[in-house]
C-alpha cells in the first residue's frame, strides 16, 4: 500500500500498523481474504495547524507479487477523510446532494448550505474538482453577510457552471475563520449541460426508405431518454405528415411507422433529445 503524494500536499501524518514509511507490504493476506485496517491521521508541523479537514487522501494498493495470473493481478485505491475539532463554524452542503446529474441546457446550478453560524466564519467559498483528482478549484467566494440568519432553513444561491466542465466533479464549501479552515462534506455528481450529440451516421445511410430492409434511426454519444423529444416525419415530396411512434433504446432513437410505407423519400426533424 502507497500514498499518493498529489492527495496529501500538507503532508499530513499517516500511520498504518506503527509505520509511517510507505509504500508498506502486508503479507499476511490470503487470497480472497477482507481485513479491517485502521489509518491514523496526525496534524504535525505549523503548517498544519490551521487546517482541521483532510480531503481525499488516496491509497493505491497493488499485489506485491508479480507473477500471478493476470486475472489474479489487479490494482485497486481507496480515498479517506479526515476531520479535526475547530473552533470555526461548521458548514453543511445540502444541495445538490451527492450523485447530481446536472444535464438542463442551463449552466445555473443552485446551492444549498445550512446548520453554519455566521459569527464563527469570515468567508465561505464553492469549490470544485474533477472526481478523478484532488486538485480543488475556487469559484465563488460568499461573505458572510449575504446568508441569512435562519442557518437551519439554510441560504440558497447560484453557481454559474463554466462551459468548460463536461465531466463527473466534486462539489464542497470550504469555510474560513480567524483559527483556521473547515470543509464540508463533498457532494459528487455529473455535469452535461452540452446534450447528446448524434454519432455516426443516421439510417437509412442512402435517404431513401425500403420497408423490407431499412429502419430509420439516430445514434448518439451517450445514453438518451425519449419522455421530452419532438419529431416529425413527413414524405419528402409531397410534405404529407405520417404518424409514428419514437423508441429509444440505450443511444440509439428509433421512428417507427404506424403504417406501412412505400419505398420513397422521406424527412425526419428530431430535437430536444435529452441525457438519461
Amino acid at each position: 500500500m502507497d500514498i499518493d503524494n498529489s492527495s496529501n500536499p500538507h503532508g499530513t501524518g499517516i500511520i498504518v500498523r506503527g509505520d509511517s514509511i510507505f509504500p508498506l507490504e502486508f503479507n499476511d493476506i490470503a487470497k480472497g481474504q477482507q481485513i479491517t485496517q485502521d489509518i491514523a491521521i496526525k496534524r504535525q508541523g505549523a503548517a498544519n495547524q490551521s487546517i482541521y479537514p483532510y480531503k481525499g487522501l488516496k491509497f493505491d494498493l497493488q499485489p506485491v507479487c508479480q507473477d500471478l495470473p493476470e486475472e489474479d493481478f489487479s490494482n485497486a485505491s481507496v480515498q479517506i477523510n479526515a476531520y479535526f475539532n475547530s473552533q470555526c463554524s461548521v458548514i453543511n452542503l445540502m444541495e445538490p446532494g451527492n450523485s447530481w446529474i446536472h444535464n438542463f441546457a442551463s449552466n445555473v446550478m443552485s446551492i444549498l448550505v445550512n446548520n453554519y453560524d455566521k459569527t464563527k466564519m469570515t468567508n465561505l467559498t464553492v469549490q470544485y474538482s474533477k472526481a478523478s483528482l484532488n486538485s480543488w478549484i475556487d469559484e465563488i467566494d460568499l461573505e458572510p453577510s449575504r446568508l441569512n440568519n435562519y442557518s437551519t432553513a439554510g441560504y440558497y444561491f447560484d453557481w454559474v457552471i463554466p462551459d468548460t466542465l463536461l465531466s463527473e466533479y466534486n462539489l464542497g464549501m470550504e469555510l474560513t475563520c480567524n483559527n483556521g479552515v473547515l470543509y464540508s462534506l463533498r457532494s459528487s455528481g455529473l455535469i452535461d449541460t452540452k446534450g447528446p450529440i448524434i454519432f455516426g451516421l443516421p439510417t437509412t445511410i442512402d435517404d431513401v426508405y425500403e420497408p423490407s430492409k431499412d429502419i430509420i434511426s439516430l445514434s448518439y454519444n451517450e445514453t438518451i431518454r425519449c419522455e421530452n423529444v419532438i419529431s416529425s416525419l413527413t414524405h419528402a415530396i409531397t410534405g404529407v405528415e405520417i404518424l409514428h411512434t419514437v423508441s429509444c433504446n440505450d443511444n440509439t432513437l428509433q421512428i417507427i411507422p404506424n403504417s406501412a410505407l412505400g419505398t420513397s423519400l422521406y424527412r425526419v426533424i428530431v430535437s430536444n433529445v435529452e441525457y438519461n
